[in-house]
């Protein structure tokens, strides 16, 4: 009898009325962009990965000169919509690195000084400014990814919402879209990319589609190279999808092809502009994998290593393509308690036997994809995103998680398909458990990230410098923040902390 109300009432939970999944839906896109702005609040400026480099590129832009040749690898869309941005704003630079706290765990990197207290000014306000970017970028990439989900996900409003969560709370996500990059992005546009290619498959074939998808795929490539994998994806899936027919392939790929050039034809050109040779094209590299070294070594504070011999590096692997998921955050010097590494590993070993099962066994009932071509073209990119993925690292001698992000609506969808195989219908609400898990990780993140950087404020912070302005904010901003960000302000370095260490 017990039995029987608990699982009436998990029903209850899974079929899930329009106006719960809409109610669902905006708490956690709120969950998110409070989490979002935490992070942006609580690293001081430049502490996001390569912030110092993405602002350069765009001051340089502004101030109507030539990128420097390191900044020509990367593709410009996202400074050029960053420095229209900034148009109106003084953006004096102001960047003093600090050497000796490179690379030690909750310690700045860089020094930072009064203009970091709120409301920013100069590079710190600019700098900020963009952060508000990323994070405007995230809330709409997710709005992206919710109608992705639901589009393969339409017979399951609670996987829908649980696949969304997934996204919104992978801590590495939500960091990256808190931080100043062209990461946040080019995300956007692949899962605009991604939408279009699923509305193609299951609108009867509409060409528009089709386009579409190819030329937003070209605006990713133009945002970041890593967007590359998502054309060669889909023309291996269009061969797939037409029975390897030569013809279609012609047409459609072309279609795709044409569009993608017209959105990214940036790329191709800086190419012929640099000169066609292996040392310029990225991914011609891979057959030297087993004649030279890595590159490693030229790399500071990457261990040196034969470019074959670190792929084979189980840790490093795990490290770079896994871990740095949910952990590393900062410049990969913030990480999170150690219990949840093991949870998270568990559960992907769990996934990856689940789905190659579900694949082999052929199990509808274990299947949560309905569509079997969407399936296809999930695997298809997810495995040329992981390969890609290897080759860089092979060439840099080091990776991040976040470049395989362009498939992140693969890897979700994967995910929850490998965990489904070993849960009946009835107990699939139990998926719900790994976004929870996530949130508290961010949490953790969160208050780990501002402890640290509070060490690093009392140590680096100019107390004369702070005297003369810690006036103006002292007692209002403590109030706003303690009141709307309670678990970010326990140590909140841009303000109540940097008061509280300037008045003693």
């Amino acid at each position: 009898m017990l039995s029987d109300k608990f699982f009436k009432h998990r029903k209850r939970i899974l079929s899930m009325r329009p106006t719960s999944r809409k109610l669902i839906t905006v708490v956690i896109l709120s969950v998110f962009i409070i989490l979002a702005c935490a992070y942006s609040l609580i690293a001081p400026t430049f502490e996001g990965p390569d912030e110092n480099v993405h602002y350069r590129y765009v001051k340089s832009l502004l101030d109507s000169t030539l990128p420097r040749s390191e900044y020509l690898r990367s593709p410009p869309l996202y400074y050029a919509m960053a420095a229209g941005l900034l148009y109106f704003i003084n953006h004096p630079e102001k960047i003093e690195v600090t050497p000796r706290t490179k690379k030690r765990k909750g310690i700045n990197r860089f020094r930072h000084r009064h203009e970091e207290i709120f409301p920013f000014s100069g590079t710190a306000r600019a700098v900020h400014l963009l952060r508000l970017l990323s994070v405007v970028t995230g809330f709409f990439t997710l709005l992206v990814f919710y109608r992705i989900y639901r589009l393969v996900f339409a017979d399951s409003p609670a996987l829908t919402l649980t696949a969304l969560s997934i996204s919104a709370f992978l801590p590495k996500f939500t960091w990256m879209n808190s931080v100043m990059n062209n990461d946040s992005l080019v995300w956007l546009l692949s899962a605009l990319a991604i939408y279009f290619l699923i509305r193609f498959v299951q609108t009867e074939n509409q060409i528009k589609y089709l386009a579409c998808s190819g030329f937003v795929t070209g605006l990713a490539i133009y945002t970041k190279v890593n967007a590359l994998v998502i054309p060669f994806s889909v023309i291996l899936f269009i061969f797939y999808y037409r029975k390897f027919a030569l013809k279609s392939l012609l047409r459609e790929g072309g279609v795709f092809c044409a569009l993608t050039f017209i959105g990214g034809g940036w790329y191709l050109f800086h190419r012929i502009y640099l000169g066609i040779n292996p040392d310029n094209l990225h991914f011609t590299s891979i057959f030297k994998l087993f004649t030279n070294a890595s590159t490693a070594a030229s790399i500071k504070y990457v261990d040196t290593a034969t470019g074959f011999s670190r792929l084979l590096n189980g840790d490093f692997l795990y490290q770079r393509l896994i871990q740095m998921c949910w952990s590393y955050l900062g410049w990969h010097n913030i990480t999170g308690p150690v219990f949840y590494d093991y949870i998270y590993s568990a559960v992907l070993v769990l996934a990856l036997t689940g789905l190659v099962a579900s694949i082999f066994r052929h199990s509808d009932n274990k299947q949560i994809i309905p569509d079997k071509h969407i399936r296809v073209f999930f695997i298809i990119m997810a495995i040329a995103m992981t390969v890609a993925m290897l080759v860089y690292m092979y060439e840099n001698g080091s990776g991040d998680a976040r470049y395989m992000f362009p498939a992140l609506p693969a890897f979700v969808v994967l995910l929850l398909e490998g965990l489904s195989f070993y849960l009946n219908k009835q107990w699939k609400w139990l998926l719900a458990f790994l976004p929870v898990l996530m949130l508290l990780n961010n949490m953790a993140l969160v208050k780990n990230m501002a402890k640290s950087y509070k060490h690093g404020f009392r140590k680096l912070m100019i107390t004369e410098e702070l005297r003369t302005t810690s006036s103006m904010y002292e007692s209002p901003v403590k109030k706003v923040v303690i009141i709307c960000m309670p678990f970010a302000a326990m140590s909140y370095p841009n303000t109540a902390i940097m008061l509280h260490t300037a008045t003693g």
